[in-house]
């Protein structure tokens, strides 16, 4: 009698298939989801700034709106940004502060609080 254990070649094929066809399912998955939690994070991190600058404003005595423009990296006022580049400044048109080409890696964000648009990509297509 021939009591030989283990696994023919035909199931250890058929398990790493069956796996192979998991992987190309889920990983696509997760890559869309990890995307847009770090887009999320970065509208998140936009609306720290209009915050932050309220803050800085309220701290100044009469709470005169700061009309120069700030730094989105500027420790003074924003903290944790981490941003690559952008600006905030008041436009005197609407009486609201607005970002100028706040970038962060991939994302790229112009506009007001209320009229915010962000997007992924560089920020000559929000012109």
């Amino acid at each position: 009698m021939n009591k030989k254990k283990g696994f023919t070649l035909v199931e250890l094929l058929s398990v790493v298939v069956i796996l192979a066809v998991i992987s190309l399912i889920a990983v696509p998955m997760v890559q869309v989801m990890i995307e847009n939690s770090r887009f999320a994070s970065f509208k998140a991190s936009l609306d720290n700034i209009f915050k932050s600058v309220d803050l800085y404003q309220m701290s100044i005595p009469g709470g005169l709106p700061i009309r120069e423009s700030i730094d989105v990296n500027d420790k003074k006022i924003i903290t944790n940004g981490n941003f690559d580049s952008g600006q905030v400044v008041y436009d005197e048109e609407i009486k609201a502060y607005r970002l100028v080409n706040v970038t962060k890696g991939r994302y790229c964000a112009k506009g007001t609080k209320n009229n915010l648009v962000a997007i992924k990509g560089n920020c000559s297509s929000l012109d």
